[in-house]
């Protein structure tokens, strides 16, 4: 049961901070990118909590920079929103299959054989291979440099919507096994 509402609010809270980022997100690509760029020096040592000031010589980003990487930004921030929300589901598998955190991470299609046989799966396989169709995207975020086998269309360009296509799919995958 604790299982069960740990998921639950880290779920709530993820989806929560994406409405922040999503915030965030529309806010900046407002923003003139002259105004951006001479603006991050302010920024950046608002967020160093720890009192490490960032010299502002140091912060290399022109205009023209910024108007490059605001087309991949949205993108960007879903990529990030989308290894989390991949981590929390694999954390919560581990705990359900009866593993420790201090042990060697298994592989999210063997945590799912185990506590999820494609027999008990029924109406539910689209969970199951958007769950998989995930850690694939994960894995490329962090090992590919976010690039992905473009066989798959939809694994293309991500967006919002695909976060929380996923989430769904977590969510319906959970209520089969964790829940």
């Amino acid at each position: 049961m604790e299982l069960r509402r740990n998921l639950t609010l880290e779920l709530r809270e993820l989806t929560q901070r994406s409405y922040l980022l999503a915030l965030a997100t529309v806010a900046l690509l407002d923003l003139e990118n002259s105004e951006i760029a001479a603006n991050l020096p302010k920024a950046v040592n608002q967020l160093c909590s720890d009192g490490r000031v960032v010299p502002e010589e140091s912060i290399e980003m022109s205009a023209q920079e910024v108007y490059r990487l605001k087309g991949t930004f949205a993108s960007f921030t879903t990529d990030l929103l989308l290894v989390e929300l991949q981590a929390i589901f694999h954390t919560h598998l581990m705990l359900a299959a009866g593993h420790t955190l201090e042990q060697p991470a298994l592989q999210v299609e063997s945590l799912l054989a185990k506590l999820w046989p494609r027999d008990k799966r029924s109406n539910n396989e689209w969970a199951y291979k958007e769950v998989i169709l995930l850690t694939e995207v994960r894995n490329a975020v962090m090992h590919a440099r976010g690039q992905i086998d473009r066989r798959n269309p939809r694994l293309g360009s991500r967006s919002y919507s695909d976060f929380l296509r996923f989430k769904r799919a977590i969510r319906t995958v959970a209520n089969e096994v964790i829940f």
